[in-house]
């Protein structure tokens, strides 16, 4: 029911912006001056490209690939049904007769809804598996082109001026929002629960095409020592530096996460196995090499790879674990390590 209700709901955020995009090309076809014309053609195929997004999502969901992202996706689909409603009522005051300033007004209405937290969340979630033309990239550009034309030929009023400031407000907040959910705030990387959430697709992908994934866990040594030696401060600093060589040693395609305290992980996409440990041991060179000179660290590293199966939890709970025991082999056995089963 969870994943029926989650296909629902990004069938209303693909019809709200096919509205949207609908309407703006009515626009474009009423507009008397030929500036405006060009303009509203312009949102609409601003739009469109958010419809393709969206038909791609509905696609994942219905094969089951996504991950539920809401924590009360009954409630998110209830308000996008409402807003949906109030769309279709909203067009029916103004299809047959436009003037510039109603055009500005219903569009503004418009842009409004589409603000709805789902549809940041979501634009998130995707960019995290390095899906092209997310309008996650482009949505404050086109809020701010359809905030200069309205300066520039609507009847500007204080309480407009207010609502097109509000917009560019909500769009950052319902943005930011969407990253602290899935976001470590400290090293900036996914949390646990955007890890998961981001690789599920992944995995599926991998069962489908047969592509071989691995799983890399990582535990700093010994860092406790640091936090007690140097202060929890210095500790977040190591963190970060940790962070940032394990992001510089991968692909776009594979998914890093901070998955809890010390320890970090990392998914790979379609990768042999000599290719994972020949990555692992340059980054627990380059760990060793680069914290040499301020505080000292090293890292101990267990790998696992394998194919996906039809149960796909299962596969990727059952390489976790193998990986995590490999991890604490390499511990056992004298740290600063790697080690692959």
């Amino acid at each position: 029911m969870r994943d029926e209700t989650l296909t629902d709901i990004v069938k209303l955020c693909l019809a709200l912006d096919q509205k949207s995009s609908n309407i703006y090309t009515r626009l474009s076809s009423l507009a008397e001056i030929d500036d405006l014309k060009r303009f509203w053609k312009e949102m609409s195929e601003e739009e469109l490209t958010h419809v393709e997004f969206w038909k791609r999502l509905v696609e994942m969901a219905e094969n089951h690939m996504m991950p539920q992202v809401f924590d009360n996706p009954e409630e998110t689909k209830s308000e996008l049904e409402a807003i949906d409603n109030k769309v279709n009522t909203l067009w029916k005051q103004f299809e047959n007769r436009v003037t510039i300033s109603d055009a500005f007004i219903l569009a503004y209405r418009m842009e409004f809804y589409l603000l709805h937290p789902a549809l940041a969340t979501l634009f998130h979630y995707m960019k995290g598996i390095g899906t092209k033309a997310n309008p996650e990239d482009t949505y404050e550009s086109h809020i701010e082109k359809f905030i200069d034309t309205f300066r520039q030929y609507g009847e500007v009023t204080p309480e407009l001026e207010l609502l097109g400031e509000t917009l560019q407000s909500l769009w950052k907040k319902n943005r930011d929002l969407a990253r602290k959910s899935s976001l470590d705030e400290l090293t900036e990387i996914f949390n646990r629960r955007g890890f998961f959430d981001t690789i599920k697709p992944l995995l599926h992908l991998s069962r489908r095409n047969r592509y071989p994934v691995g799983i890399m866990m990582t535990d700093i040594d010994d860092f406790k020592k640091v936090n007690d030696t140097y202060g929890h401060q210095k500790g977040d600093d190591v963190l970060k530096t940790i962070t940032k060589v394990l992001k510089s040693n991968v692909r776009g395609s594979d998914i890093v996460g901070r998955y809890g305290g010390e320890e970090f992980i990392i998914f790979f996409y379609g990768v042999d196995e000599d290719v994972v440990y020949h990555i692992a041991d340059t980054i627990r060179k380059e760990i060793e090499e680069d914290t040499r000179n301020d505080i000292p660290v090293t890292m101990s590293i267990g790998i696992s790879q394998g194919f996906v199966s039809n149960d796909v939890e299962n596969t990727i709970m059952t390489l976790i674990g193998r990986a995590d025991a490999c991890l604490y082999r390499a511990k056992r056995d004298g740290k600063n390590r790697v080690v692959m089963d």
